[in-house]
């Protein structure tokens, strides 16, 4: 996603306020947020454009369940909703092994996000792009290969068919075929990306999972400031954080710790509380 997508989320979630923000999201924490930076940057993937996709698999719940009853054999799990046959094909059980599924299933509910997460990113990394070493563009991308991970090396464009009517494929996935053509398309999928950023969740996640960057920038910006640090160390990003709004947070502290009185401290301002 670029910049201005990042500062246009971030913006929407920001009205929802801190608190607002945080019971939207009460699974995550700042550390949560800070792991899916650092590993979805290993991965060549944007946490935003994950976080749109585990928004609409799991609305951002790590304990979602499908179905959601804690008595009944659990179809799909976590934050992408891993299934027995993709937990067998990422190694983590062996094939057939139903005990083994459940028992896995109970376990990444129980998950923090940041002990999940790995868990996740394994799944896209088993993929044929994965494999490759390919980046994943869009949010749309990523989408695609949990519809199948042999379909990741397709560049899924608004054009591209997916599935067709009369398929095993298309029959378990009607409800993606958004106006009844009888196909489902890059464009179903895209569609279906685009409104999760307009949700209340998705952008109470932006918001907060840009926090860390910016408070940890405008820390940063502010000693520089008051020391006379050349503003260039905005160029330093520390492990997951974002670069963007690190960068922005420090130079703006760096302006503000230059003419500060000395001997003050650093102040957070209100969006940052």
């Amino acid at each position: 996603m670029n910049t201005a997508g990042k500062m246009s989320i971030y913006a929407q979630g920001k009205k929802l306020g801190a608190r607002a923000a945080a019971l939207l999201t009460p699974a995550w924490a700042d550390s949560d947020f800070v792991a899916l930076t650092a590993a979805c940057a290993l991965s060549k993937m944007d946490p935003l454009d994950l976080m749109v996709v585990m928004t609409n698999e799991a609305n951002l719940e790590p304990s979602a369940r499908n179905p959601r009853s804690k008595d009944r054999w659990p179809i799909a799990v976590g934050l992408n909703q891993i299934n027995q046959i993709a937990a067998t094909a990422m190694g983590l059980i062996t094939k057939g092994d139903d005990a083994g599924w459940q028992k896995l299933a109970d376990a990444i509910v129980a998950m923090r996000p940041s002990d999940q997460i790995p868990i996740v990113l394994t799944y896209f990394n088993t993929t044929a792009r994965g494999k490759a070493g390919l980046s994943w563009p869009s949010a749309t991308q990523i989408y695609l290969a949990n519809a199948g991970g042999g379909l990741s090396m397709i560049p899924v464009q608004d054009s591209t068919v997916i599935y067709r009517a009369g398929t095993a494929e298309y029959e378990g996935n009607t409800g993606l075929d958004l106006d009844g053509k009888g196909t489902i398309t890059g464009k179903d999928l895209r569609i279906v990306c685009d409104r999760m950023t307009t949700t209340a969740v998705y952008q109470a996640a932006a918001f907060r999972w840009a926090l860390p960057s910016l408070r940890q920038g405008y820390r940063y910006g502010w000693a520089a400031g008051t020391s006379r640090q050349p503003a260039a160390a905005a160029s330093s990003i520390p492990a997951g954080l974002d670069a963007d709004f690190y960068a922005a947070a420090y130079l703006e502290a760096y302006e503000a710790g230059f003419h500060a009185p000395v001997g003050s401290t650093t102040t957070f301002p209100t969006y940052l509380t």
